[in-house]
């Protein structure tokens, strides 16, 4: 069977792509031999015809002198760091499969010379990788139906103890449009609007199954992605209002990172600072504040004290001695 070799052009280019950058320049000399080796004998004129022809194109080939050397390098689209923080955002997040990462991975790999791929250090795995195959898939499948306002069709599913799905509403498909597809803590929600409750809902991406996009679209309601957001914490809805909290002062950083820098400060000292948030009351909002025992402690609202105070109430119940 005759192997079919490669274009000039296509050699070089391969040869720019793989083996140069800013630090490793590839000569007149080097582009040749790589074509000879390729079984694609070209002189010099014929390089630089083509290097010509594909920077006309648009390529970033550039070509440099220094300290003593010169020669082209292909520019990258992303630096060394550029690429090892979109592989970590990969294996990061729990809303892709094992075998999604690993595609997305060797894509961005492909635009990188072998030189700086060997130069990356080790990528940490996120455990708690979805099941789901193709969550990128249904994702490309929604983002259509998002800027048409089209209803979606779906079943949406918990993990049983027996790691087997259960359909909500026994089984039967919701009914929907959807405005937003929003990124949080790992995993990919989807936003949507429900007719029936004239209210919208967060839905994970990876919970929801048999996916169908209707002909039908809806006249579509005023939205604001960063108004709901206001109304969601960790991506669960609630109603948005003002908590004011004592916090440690140790805490600051973690406040900060948590809602941002734009929050009110209203009394600090050395020890303690009063903070007032406008967030979504949510149980996981909840929760967050458990976790800090009395490093942060609710002053207002009202609601929100009685809401621990169950809380404790139920685990001093659950809990007391035998």
């Amino acid at each position: 069977m005759k192997t079919t070799i490669p274009s000039l052009d296509i050699l070089i280019y391969q040869a720019l792509s793989r083996h140069s950058d800013p630090h490793h320049l590839l000569s007149m000399t080097d582009l040749r031999a790589s074509c000879d080796l390729a079984g694609h004998p070209a002189d010099r004129r014929t390089v630089y015809k083509s290097i010509a022809m594909m920077k006309a194109a648009g390529i970033p080939i550039l070509f440099v002198r220094k300290n003593g050397q010169q020669g082209y390098y292909l520019k990258h689209p992303f630096s060394n760091a550029e690429a090892l923080f979109l592989m970590n955002a990969c294996e990061e997040s729990s809303a892709l499969s094992l075998h999604e990462t690993d595609e997305l991975i060797a894509k961005i790999n492909q635009f990188l010379p072998d030189k700086k791929i060997s130069q990356l250090p080790p990528l940490s795995r996120n455990p708690a990788k979805t099941q789901q195959r193709d969550i990128l898939k249904e994702a490309e499948k929604l983002l259509p139906a998002i800027a048409q306002n089209r209803y979606v069709e779906f079943r949406y599913f918990d993990i049983t103890v027996s790691k087997k799905k259960k359909y909500r509403r026994e089984n039967q498909k919701y009914r929907l449009v959807p405005y937003a597809l929003v990124s949080d803590g790992g995993r990919y929600y989807v936003v949507f609007y429900s007719d029936k409750h004239q209210s919208f809902a967060n839905y994970r991406l990876d919970k929801m199954d048999t996916i169908v996009i209707s002909d039908e679209s809806s006249e579509g309601v005023p939205f604001s992605l960063p108004d709901h957001l206001r109304t969601s914490f960790h991506m669960y809805h609630g109603s948005a209002q003002t908590v004011t909290a004592v916090f440690d002062s140790s805490m600051s950083s973690i406040v900060f990172d948590q809602f941002g820098e734009d929050i009110l400060i209203s009394k600090a000292d050395e020890h303690t600072f009063t903070a007032s948030i406008r967030t979504a009351v949510t149980p996981t909002l909840v929760s967050w504040f458990l976790q800090f025992y009395d490093k942060a402690v609710i002053k207002r609202p009202k609601s929100l004290i009685e809401e621990y105070q169950k809380i404790a109430h139920c685990i001093l119940n659950t809990y007391k001695d035998e």
